[in-house]
């Protein structure tokens, strides 16, 4: 009831701006801060030294929505989740972009390798790939074991996609020795779809079917 209270006051004086979502029960109203409010609110943060700990908050609280929304995104619900995801993605893409700044790239690695099947729905592996690459330049990512593995799953199926297999093979052959090393199961199985996938797009149909194979035994 506070908050409901606060939003009133804050919309009665124009500092809040309501989005409502007519004829979409999976979808609820949004409030968005005026961009000169933001730029306030952030510039009041970096005054009081808290804008480092907020930043924490926020990257915490979207990687685990988006774990959450990983698997969701194959199954029955996955229309909720998917527009759930769009409704946040402005927050998912500052989360990525404050890590690659911050050198923090656990928040960075998790949130584009819990991503890939929203991309792939959307339409856009461009830019999915283009944020899992930036994703795994954070200097420190290689010490980050299995969220290194899964973006690079994701480089790899991406670069696939789009047409550059050599790249593809070369970001999965890491994600494999990754994975086999550490035994992730789940992770290896899905490594070795997209193995055969690349193997496919480049013909060798022989390896391509062993990859498969491999991964369905998973």
């Amino acid at each position: 009831a506070e908050i409901l209270t606060l939003l009133g006051r804050l919309l009665s004086k124009s500092l809040l701006a309501a989005q409502p979502v007519y004829h979409d029960k999976d979808s609820s109203t949004r409030y968005r801060f005026l961009d000169s409010i933001q730029s306030f609110g952030r510039m009041k943060l970096e005054e009081t030294g808290e804008a480092a700990q907020i930043s924490n908050r926020h990257a915490r609280y979207f990687v685990k929505l988006v774990e959450a929304a990983e698997m969701e995104l194959l199954m029955q619900n996955q229309l909720t989740w998917y527009k759930l995801l769009q409704a946040e993605y402005d927050n998912l893409y500052a989360v990525v972009e404050w890590s690659v700044q911050s050198a923090q790239p656990e928040w960075a690695l998790r949130i584009v390798g819990a991503l890939t099947w929203f991309w792939f729905r959307s339409d856009s592996n461009r830019e999915g790939l283009n944020l899992v690459l930036k994703a795994l330049s954070i200097p420190s990512a290689p010490q980050l074991g299995i969220a290194r593995g899964k973006a690079l799953n994701n480089a790899g199926f991406f670069q696939c996609l789009l047409g550059d297999t050599s790249s593809a093979r070369q970001s999965l052959n890491e994600a494999y020795s990754i994975f086999n090393a550490s035994n992730d199961r789940i992770n290896l199985a899905w490594t070795l779809q997209f193995m055969g996938l690349a193997f496919a797009y480049d013909k060798e149909y022989d390896a391509a079917d062993d990859a498969y194979h491999r991964g369905l035994a998973i």
